[in-house]
């Protein structure tokens, strides 16, 4: 199994809890209904089974007591280890993942023996402390659900996973049975995104099997796992007001599929040649409003702004973006289309606006009275390949900076003989290589960099970290690359005072 987030996105989890009525028949019929839907949409799914071991989990003088919640209908519904492993490895035969929420201390032992793919930890049992360590201990991904807990309770089982070095994730849940939509409280589950951004964060629901709205609101705010209970009526019982039947889970599932191809990725915008072309159908382009002799700077008295756009015409918004020029490639005569590219004027405003935009996509505030260096090791046309962005925050006898790194970005190697530095990854990943030994570092994550140690970072999607080190002494870059090394300070950084 995958070890990266990608095991839990877009992750479709299916709970059959008591659904199989006691009869492995009756739950293999399930899982095969579920197969049929699943292999329809082409998505990643589990049929998610309940674990109990009823010999530990039920004290002794309730286990024949019909006056107790639960323990009858359990009790009523067991169904032998064997039929569970059956049922497990259909659902894995199926291409889907394999889910088991144990009630106890056996049962995960029995997730083990079984070879499930991710052990559930459900609600009622998020504060169960001892579970919570054997579950740790077992060597699985893991999915917690949350209903009725604290976001002081969710903390503690978030502390208390990442620290056991556990690969895990969340899931928002209201432990009603059918939930109201005035209980869903789906803000929540946006604040636990923000609040949680390394981990994958999913929704629980119960609502009634004919309620749509629940799991697209849910898919809008973010969730990236949508579990619901499914199960089949017999003709003695019915399903409860929280299962879907195989058509309610068609319709069910579908809907999520739309939202989810409605919400798109969350990378740069996806061009759409239809939008482009509906758009440059409405822009203005630029003419010339008098004669343009080639060689000749063009400014907004030479020109003047009007429809239809021509092909390979200046746009208005193009001649007018500040920090650009545009110089005559030829002679143009009154009412020619203006046709050409843009020559930058300001290249640092440039770059400092991608930084500062990284900088806002990783919700870090500098502040505005700070210095921020611009490292171009092989001159500023070649920052976005070679250099970095570093904004000083503090030099004294500690100092911390602030280092940005674009994407496809990359910082030549070197060392320091009297500074040692920590880095400490804010947001993004990055490629830290010292003495040769390649490290992925990414957001929490913390190395040190000895003094007299080569090393040298890149980042394929963007990185802010933080350097903690000793002073900082002009001058104490020493790098590999003669042509670098021969270099001034002053000649590979440009010092800017002002953000």
């Amino acid at each position: 199994m995958p070890s990266d987030n990608s095991l839990f996105e877009d992750l479709f989890i299916l709970d059959m809890a008591n659904s199989h009525e006691g009869s492995v028949d009756h739950g293999m019929r399930i899982i095969e209904e579920a197969g049929k839907v699943v292999n329809k949409y082409k998505v990643r799914a589990s049929v998610k089974f309940q674990y109990r071991d009823f010999d530990t989990l039920i004290h002794p003088d309730f286990k024949d007591r019909q006056d107790v919640k639960h323990i009858p209908r359990f009790l009523a519904n067991r169904l032998p280890w064997e039929a569970f492993e059956k049922m497990n490895n259909r659902v894995k035969e199926l291409g889907m993942v394999s889910i088991v929420t144990p009630s106890d201390e056996n049962s995960v032992d029995k997730c083990l023996e079984h070879n499930v793919d991710i052990i559930k930890i459900p609600s009622p049992a998020a504060l169960d402390w001892p579970l919570l360590r054997k579950v740790s201990q077992a060597g699985k991904p893991v999915i917690v659900s949350t209903g009725g807990l604290k976001l002081r309770d969710i903390d503690r089982i978030v502390d208390f996973f990442t620290g056991a070095g556990v690969h895990f994730a969340i899931e928002h849940c209201v432990s009603e049975y059918p939930m109201l939509n005035e209980n869903t409280h789906m803000n929540f589950l946006r604040r636990l995104i923000r609040r949680y951004p390394q981990l994958v964060v999913g929704w629980s629901g119960h609502e009634a099997p004919d309620n749509l709205d629940v799991g697209k609101v849910a898919v809008g705010a973010g969730a990236r796992m949508q579990e619901r209970h499914i199960g089949l009526p017999t003709q003695d019982k019915p399903l409860n007001a929280y299962s879907m039947n195989p058509e309610q889970l068609d319709v069910w599932m579908g809907e999520i599929v739309k939202a989810r191809q409605i919400m798109g990725s969350e990378g740069d915008k996806v061009e759409n040649q239809t939008e482009l072309e509906a758009l440059k159908s409405l822009a203005r382009g630029v003419w010339a409003a008098q004669p343009i002799k080639q060689g000749e700077a063009i400014t907004s008295e030479h020109v003047f702004y009007a429809m239809p756009l021509q092909d390979g015409q200046l746009t208005s918004g193009e001649f007018g973006e500040s920090g650009v020029e545009f110089v005559a490639s030829r002679d143009y005569v009154p009412q020619e289309a203006i046709q050409e590219q843009p020559e930058r004027l300001d290249v640092v405003s440039d770059i400092l606006r991608e930084v500062k935009n990284l900088l806002r996509e990783a919700n870090i505030a500098t502040g505005d009275n700070v210095e921020v260096e611009l490292s171009h090791h092989y001159g500023l046309g070649k920052f976005k390949e070679v250099g970095a962005a570093i904004v000083n925050v503090l030099n004294r006898e500690y100092c911390k900076k602030l280092i940005v790194v674009l994407p496809g970005q990359r910082h030549p190697e070197h060392m320091h003989k009297v500074k040692e530095e920590a880095f400490h990854v804010l947001w993004g990943d990055v490629s830290l290589t010292r003495d040769r030994e390649e490290t992925i570092l990414k957001a929490g994550d913390i190395a040190i960099v000895e003094r007299g140690q080569w090393h040298h970072f890149s980042s394929e999607t963007g990185v802010v970290f933080e350097e903690v080190s000793t002073t900082h002494v002009k001058g104490d870059s020493y790098y590999k690359d003669p042509e670098v090394a021969k270099m001034d300070v002053a000649q590979r950084k440009t010092v800017l005072q002002e953000w």
